[in-house]
């Protein structure tokens, strides 16, 4: 219940001033020009001096607010990939 709260009514809340705190990884896109400009800072995660890729989908969303850009909420947004159907 925490976890759908937290996606569901939390960003929906935070998007109503252009600015959702965390895009979740598998969830989010980006303008390609604003990955771009950005490319280099997200690669640059750092934790206390070192390297690190935890919490890359909250650092990249950080990014992009410090940069100017807005961060959005969409409820109804829909999404599909392409994926084998067995391994091997």
């Amino acid at each position: 219940m925490e976890y759908w709260l937290a996606c569901n009514e939390e960003r929906a809340a935070q998007a109503r001033f252009g600015a959702v705190m965390c895009c979740c990884g598998p969830c989010a896109m980006y303008c390609r020009s604003a990955l771009t400009l950005l490319l280099d800072q997200y690669e640059a995660q750092f934790f206390r001096g070192k390297p690190s890729d935890f919490g890359e989908d909250r650092h990249l969303t950080i990014l992009m607010l410090k940069a100017g850009f807005r961060t959005e909420y969409v409820s109804d947004a829909i999404a599909a990939t392409v994926v084998p159907d067995r391994l091997g």
